[in-house]
């Protein structure tokens, strides 16, 4: 029988994504403005529309594109981090097998160590969890995230030689 189970949770917009946002709210007006008004003096108005409706569909592509989240897939003792962007694309952040957790836990019960390539794929709604993991691309690795109840207790048969500290 497959264990499966998947989980999607939305990346917290924190006060610089905000700033984010808002220039590219202000910069969008003011070039379309821009673009319109000039192409307009010169006498190109269907141009100037044009650059100006190009310039607003890029300004909203770009401010959506601040909107990401996270997929956990688990299915059969693997799981996949898919990054998803604005709902229009999605990318694979990375696949490991739950077996070859070295350490998982609370991210505040973490241990200190050293230097390693760390995946921070955390959502907001759930407490955050670290799992410790060595992997044949990026080495020794720690991948931070916030699997809610049913996820953890999908990935649990396939943890048990390993320290957790839930």
């Amino acid at each position: 029988m497959d264990n499966y189970s998947e989980q999607i949770v939305t990346r917290e917009a924190g006060g610089f994504i905000a700033v984010k946002k808002f220039a590219v709210i202000f910069l969008t007006v003011i070039l379309a403005v821009a673009l319109f008004l000039v192409f307009t003096i010169i006498g190109l108005l269907p141009i100037g529309l044009l650059l100006g409706g190009g310039c607003v569909y890029g300004g909203y592509f770009l401010f959506s594109s601040f909107d990401i989240e996270y997929e956990y897939i688990i299915t059969n003792g693997e799981l996949d981090v898919d990054k998803i962007i604005a709902k229009r694309s999605r990318k694979r952040l990375l696949t490991v097998k739950v077996t070859e957790f070295t350490d998982f836990g609370i991210i505040t019960d973490e241990p200190d160590r050293g230097d390693r390539t760390i995946f921070m794929v955390t959502g907001s709604g759930e407490s955050d969890y670290y799992a410790d993991f060595k992997h044949a691309k990026h080495g020794d690795c720690r991948l931070i995230f916030s699997p809610n109840e049913r996820t953890r207790e999908t990935m649990e048969p396939y943890m048990r030689n390993i320290n957790k500290n839930k």
